[in-house]
């Protein structure tokens, strides 16, 4: 049994660009042309907006990979040395596999499910006309910029940071253009970003040149009449699902990764004699959990700019 200590720095990184990308998915909201024309389909959504995102922060997340953490910890506190307890922990009984790499599954179907409404909501979008795509492209070519700021400006896990101990805390915060209105029904949400530090307590200032570029955006988005908002509100949310829901996209890579990072969590269980188990692995197991369970992954917040 190899000694090599079981990942943290990436899967936690996985499942905070994985918070990034489900929490705007989540978020992305139907413009009224859809509820008018296709109310089925508008329901339909919305529903499944709210079910990829509890499967992953609530299932995958809480109930699966923090929550086995915060177990076997309890286990080896107990002085609990029988692998037999600790592989209770994470087999479903009956199942084929590791019940943590069900719940990454279940993430995994309903992100691809979210294919299926691409082709119905273009279908509405090409109502709109060939008049509105110069105008639309310009505004798409605003928000893939700030897209790629509040990427740099996002955070992860560090080494450094693990090494320090005590809880660690994942804030998300979405960023919503609020519009020239200043209510929240005429905004447009884009993108959050990551926070990741020992004590998060409220989001992080968003840099000047993203300022600039939300800027440019809010004035593309005050110029804009009812119906070239509600054209980029749709274009922007089609642009989202084709992006994370394709087979390979950056989302599902993340989700395969997370994966295998828990069947290597099962597998330092599984493997082994029971020489190697009372002597590396269950050391192994002990620090992985121990670091694990002290990471908590808020639920995301909105903020609306200008604020």
């Amino acid at each position: 049994m190899s000694g090599m200590a079981l990942p943290i720095l990436d899967l936690c990184n996985r499942l905070i660009a994985l918070a990034r990308c489900l929490s705007a998915l989540r978020n992305g909201r139907l413009p009224g042309v859809v509820a008018r024309q296709a109310p089925g389909l508008a329901t339909e959504y919305r529903f499944w907006q709210n079910t990829l995102w509890k499967g992953f922060h609530q299932g995958l997340v809480g109930h699966g990979i923090i929550a086995l953490a915060l177990n076997c910890r309890q286990l080896v506190r107990e002085g609990r040395s029988d692998q037999g307890s600790y592989r209770a922990l994470i087999t479903r009984p009956g199942a084929a596999g590791p019940a943590i790499c069900a719940l990454c599954d279940g993430v995994v179907n309903q992100l691809a499910f979210g294919a299926s409404y691409i082709g119905p909501l273009q279908r509405i979008a090409s109502q709109s006309g060939p008049a509105a795509e110069a105008d639309l492209a310009h505004f798409r070519a605003m928000v893939t910029m700030v897209d790629g700021q509040l990427d740099a400006v996002s955070e992860g896990l560090t080494e450094g940071l693990l090494a320090q101990g005590g809880p660690i805390a994942v804030a998300i915060t979405n960023i919503g253009l609020a519009g020239a209105e200043g209510s929240e029904e005429a905004g447009l949400l884009l993108r959050g970003a990551a926070q990741v530090g020992l004590a998060t307590a409220k989001p992080a200032p968003i840099p000047v040149d993203t300022l600039a570029t939300m800027g440019l955006a809010l004035e593309w988005w005050a110029g804009a009449g009812p119906a070239l908002r509600q054209a980029a509100q749709l274009a922007l949310l089609i642009d989202r699902l084709v992006e994370t829901t394709a087979p390979r996209s950056s989302a599902m890579d993340a989700l395969a990764v997370v994966r295998n990072d828990c069947r290597q969590v099962r597998a330092v269980i599984d493997a082994g004699t029971s020489a190697e188990w009372a002597t590396v692995g269950l050391k192994r197991l002990a620090d992985w959990a121990d670091a694990m369970a002290g990471i908590e992954f808020a639920e995301p917040v909105l903020r609306w700019v200008p604020d």
